[in-house]
């Protein structure tokens, strides 16, 4: 086997993608979790190949990841608008959907408050 991206499927694999296209279609927010290894990234990746109204941002998370470097990153692939409720993102892609993985979201340093101040950010974003 010489490509990275083939996924065998099994009845876990299998469930598991239909599991996540329905939450995709549905366009609710949602983690993965597992230990390392377990397949989440390749889960993903193989399901979001399938939808082709989804594209999707990759934002592998470090100890100095801030609100900042996701908003930066959003500039990348969406269109920001100052409205009379606030910023509303939308994708540069029409009739497209945004995913936004974020890789390692535990590695974020804490604040003196014991907050993640960028956890918190996507929180209030994805609310």
């Amino acid at each position: 086997m010489t490509d990275a991206d083939v996924v065998i499927n099994t009845v876990d694999t299998t469930r598991h993608q239909e599991v996540l296209c329905s939450w995709l279609s549905e366009k609710r927010p949602f983690l993965l979790c597992g230990p390392p290894g377990s397949g989440k990234t390749m889960t993903l990746m193989a399901t979001l190949k399938k939808l082709t109204d989804m594209e999707m941002v990759f934002i592998n998370f470090s100890s100095s990841t801030t609100p900042a470097l996701v908003l930066k990153t959003f500039e990348h692939y969406c269109e920001i608008k100052k409205t009379n409720t606030g910023l509303v993102m939308t994708p540069l892609q029409a009739n497209k959907w945004l995913v936004v993985f974020c890789d390692e979201i535990n590695l974020p340093e804490a604040d003196k408050y014991g907050t993640q101040t960028v956890i918190t950010f996507l929180r209030q974003i994805t609310e």
